[in-house]
């Protein structure tokens, strides 16, 4: 979940269908995104991502304020996600980045975004 919640626009290689995350140990690694997740993504970017409090604030995923999520914020909103479509699947947390095409779209609610910050 780490992961996710430190992700930064620079790490996000949308034209390539890559993400570039930092692993356990601080290993860097490049995942692919399947096409389901690019589009997610985009979505989320350019329609729903709040403007960021301040500019130094780079993280993908912020709170409606424009701050980085927390752990925490993330989890709840995970399980109020889980709760409102009757789904626990979708709080799987360590599913979030495997290297098959596949993965990232069964594992990710990249698609309800929105609705996990409150849109």
């Amino acid at each position: 979940m780490g992961e996710l919640i430190n992700l930064k626009m620079d790490d996000v290689h949308k034209n390539e269908g890559l993400l570039k995350v930092m692993g356990k140990g601080k290993k860097e690694r490049i995942v692919p995104m399947g096409s389901n997740a690019q589009r997610a993504i985009q979505r989320y970017l350019f329609r729903y991502r709040p403007k960021p409090a301040h500019p130094g604030i780079s993280n993908v995923f912020l709170s409606v304020y424009g701050k980085p999520l927390t752990e925490n914020s993330l989890k709840l909103t995970f399980a109020r996600l889980a709760t409102r479509i009757s789904a626990r699947k979708y709080c799987i947390f360590d599913g979030f980045y495997r290297s098959d095409d596949t993965g990232i779209e069964s594992h990710t609610a990249a698609g309800h975004i929105p609705t996990l910050v409150g849109f």
